[in-house]
């Protein structure tokens, strides 16, 4: 059985690296305006979004050092 996931964010962010969400679930329409905040109600396999989610990390770590 594949665990299904959705990705909740604490805090609104807005960070263009989000549009590759639509590689694992193709219904997320990244919005460059939009800030992200909560769920976002995409439907992704855990063992995938949890590399996603490392990548995430690392390139919001990397904007707050710039």
């Amino acid at each position: 059985m594949k665990n299904i996931c959705d990705l909740f964010l604490k805090n609104e962010t807005n960070t263009s690296s989000l549009k590759y969400l639509t590689v694992f679930d193709k219904r997320f329409s990244y919005i460059f305006w939009v800030g992200y905040s909560g769920y976002l109600g995409i439907n992704v396999e855990r063992i995938k979004l949890v590399s996603a989610v490392i990548e995430l990390k690392l390139t919001l770590a990397l904007l707050a050092i710039t």
